[in-house]
């Protein structure tokens, strides 16, 4: 748990140190976040879909429509609770964090421990088709979880009315439309559903099902 623990923090910490909060001019790629960090990629995705879904990072597109991160507000306030702790308590665990975000499951990839690692795995020949899948599957995931925020999801018809606004979104997004067909198509649905953290990732799926044939 420690590990786990200080490979998130370190995450967090490397985009606090590049980026500003709001700043959508100066923020981190994935592939920078990679390069800094020497963390297996589907590993990263998911520590970088937990820290959005907690808010101690943002999501945001450069006008390529390719992701990058900022740091928030609220990141830096953990980031602060955390050295503040080590000080006075002499314990590299910022109570907050650790209760609350780092002691939670990264992602479904992880929770399934190393069969299911393997599993999804093997689904794959080439790094790069591992990586869209893993780009694709974050960018869905973080979608849904704002959307989330937004509408209510408590009853069947709700779900469905959120998923409806999630395909509009992603209709209105040719080039992430893209994305997720090309991973769909190279991992298999699945492999997409074990990389999304989020229960309304079936219903999606099920919506958008017949958008690999008209391709």
């Amino acid at each position: 748990m420690k590990n786990e623990y200080q490979t998130r923090l370190k995450v967090l910490t490397i985009v606090c140190q590049k980026t500003q909060p709001e700043d959508i001019t100066n923020g981190i790629s994935r592939n920078e976040i990679l390069q800094e960090t020497g963390i297996e990629w589907e590993k990263l995705i998911s520590i970088l879909n937990y820290l959005c879904s907690k808010q101690f990072i943002e999501l945001a597109y450069d006008d390529g429509l390719k992701p990058y991160y900022l740091i928030t507000f609220q990141g830096i306030d953990e980031i602060e609770n955390h050295k503040q702790q080590s000080n006075k308590q002499n314990t590299p665990v910022s109570h907050q964090i650790f209760n609350n975000t780092f002691n939670s499951p990264i992602g479904t990839v992880q929770q399934g421990g190393q069969d299911n690692i393997s599993t999804v795995t093997q689904n794959f020949n080439t790094f790069e088709q591992k990586q869209n899948l893993a780009e694709a599957a974050a960018e869905i995931q973080q979608l849904l979880h704002q959307l989330e925020q937004n509408y209510p999801t408590k009853t069947t018809a709700e779900k469905m009315a959120v998923v409806s606004k999630a395909v509009d979104e992603i209709e209105r997004n040719p080039t992430l439309k893209a994305r997720v067909i090309g991973a769909l198509k190279a991992g298999g649905t699945e492999a997409f559903k074990e990389l999304v953290d989020n229960p309304l990732i079936n219903i999606l799926l099920a919506s958008i099902e017949g958008w690999q044939e008209a391709e």
